[in-house]
Order: C-alpha cells, then sequence, then structure tokens
C-alpha cells in the first residue's frame, strides 16, 4: 500500500534541500491559519507576529510571584511552538538541543516575555550553528534554525499564556519578599552542590525585588544549571517520529529465490492429482 502524503513541515526535513522552494508556501500557509485561528499574537506579515505577548497579572493588591518548587522542563526542538517541524533527528543529536531546552525553560519562568524567550533562542541557535565543524550537519542546523524561528514568530501567545499560568502564583505585597528568597533557596538546594549559605540567598533575593529581576536571576541559574531542565517526551512529537519511521521504511526487493518458489509452489496440486 502507498504511504499517505507527509504534511508540509516534515516534508522540509525529510528533504531538507526542498526548504529554499517551499519556503514561500509555508510562510502562505503559516499566514492563513494564522488568520483563520484570529490567534492575537499575530499581526499581520510585516511583523511575522513577533508582538509582545501581554504579560501575567494579577488583580489588585497581589504580584505575580514564581511558584514554589518549580517544575522547568523541555520536550526538546521538535515540540516548539504550535505545529513545530521536525529535524528527523533525536533532541540529543541536534547542535541546537540545550538551546531548545532553555526555550522551554524560558517559557516557565514567571515574569519572562515571548518575545526575550523566542529571541534568546534564535542567538543562542545561531552560535551553536556557526560552532559545528562539518559543513553538512552546520547548513542543515542553520536551516532547522531559520524555519523554526519563522515558525515562532508566526505563533500565537497561547502557549505563552499557558506557560506562564502554570508557573505564576498570585501573592500578597507583603508575602513577595519572602517567597521569592523561598524559590531562589529552593532552586540552589536542589539543583546546586552544596546550595548556597542564607546571607547570599537574602542578597541574592533583595536585587531581585522586581518581577523582571527574578525572572531575569532565574533564566541566568537555568543557563549556568541546565540539569535543572528535565526532558520529557511530548505526544506530539512521538507522533512525528513515527510518522518520519514510516516514511523513511522502503520496502524491501523480495529475494528472487522465495519468488520462484511461491510462483511454481504447485505441491497441493500435484498431491490432488
Amino acid at each position: 500500500a502507498s504511504q499517505p502524503p507527509l504534511p508540509l513541515f516534515l516534508l522540509c526535513f525529510a528533504r531538507p534541500k526542498m526548504i529554499p522552494r517551499l519556503l514561500p508556501l509555508m510562510l502562505l500557509t503559516a499566514y492563513v491559519a494564522a488568520k483563520d485561528e484570529d490567534s492575537q499574537g499575530f499581526d499581520g506579515i510585516p511583523d511575522l507576529g513577533r508582538k509582545n505577548c501581554p504579560k501575567f497579572k494579577c488583580s489588585g493588591g497581589y504580584t505575580p510571584v514564581q511558584k514554589l518548587r518549580p517544575k522547568f522542563e523541555s520536550s526538546g526542538c521538535n515540540s516548539m511552538g504550535s505545529g513545530m517541524v521536525y529535524s528527523g533527528m533525536s533532541n540529543s543529536e541536534l547542535p541546537s538541543a540545550p538551546c531548545c531546552d532553555q526555550w522551554h525553560a524560558c517559557y516557565q519562568v514567571c515574569g519572562s516575555t515571548k518575545r526575550l524567550c523566542d529571541e534568546s533562542f534564535k542567538k543562542c541557535a545561531d552560535k551553536a550553528c556557526a560552532e559545528v565543524a562539518d559543513e553538512k550537519i552546520r547548513k542543515d542546523c542553520e536551516q532547522q534554525v531559520s524555519v523554526s524561528s519563522m515558525m515562532l514568530g508566526f505563533d500565537d501567545c497561547r502557549k505563552f499564556d499557558s506557560a506562564q499560568l502554570a508557573a505564576c502564583q498570585c501573592v500578597e505585597s507583603s508575602s513577595v519578599k519572602r517567597q521569592r528568597k523561598d524559590v531562589i533557596k529552593g532552586f540552589y538546594k536542589k539543583y546546586v552542590p552544596g546550595g548556597l549559605d542564607e546571607s547570599k540567598i537574602a542578597s541574592l533575593a533583595e536585587k531581585a525585588d522586581q518581577n523582571s529581576k527574578m525572572a531575569g536571576l532565574l533564566l541566568k541559574l537555568l543557563t549556568k544549571y541546565p540539569k535543572a531542565i528535565k526532558q520529557v517526551k511530548d505526544p506530539q512529537q512521538a507522533k512525528m517520529e513515527e510518522m518520519m519511521k514510516r516514511a523513511k521504511e522502503v520496502p524491501k526487493p523480495r529475494e528472487k529465490e522465495e519468488e520462484v518458489e511461491e510462483l511454481f509452489d504447485d505441491s497441493e496440486e500435484t498431491q490432488e492429482l
């Protein structure tokens, strides 16, 4: 039976040489999808959807703060954005893998912004690709990062908003300072051997006196201690991998001896005669 046709974004990475020819069609497809969904993060072709998403806010008297015992998870490069691309490689094989992990974690830091996360990914991934010695792998890496960044530009705010909702907690103003200190202390205790003494934790909490500064501190810690980001399997990614696996499978030609035996195997008919 013939295999079903591959979706456009899968086809690109099954056959990387087709990207330059398919890029205009991908742009048009993403534009139409964004318009059809009336997504709040898309603001027309000129900005490619890079208008920043609104920050998470709490009602009067409360301040958004990172939840205690935060969990930072990454499902890899192949599950970024909505309808993201599949490279045909496992996440650990991709030169840009650490950048993708940081992108996922950035969305999960209360007080971060979508634009900051997306632009930081592009900068990190470009650097990772440039450091690859093998020319073919480097070019493939650059192609993937280019398309990934483009797709992030078309993405709306839903994924970012969902991550912020899960990461932030609305806390009374009188408790904000204490919770920030507890978050910093918990991070060092769990992910940094030996932790950090109370005076240094208190000093960091004093400096992180705004939501944006606290977010900046956590992003620096995640970059310095990437093992704090747990690797998870995305269900959609697993389906993509299975589709790519089926697409790459080529039926093996039957051995001539087996075909001959089947064609001339009339033992049953001979017995009946």
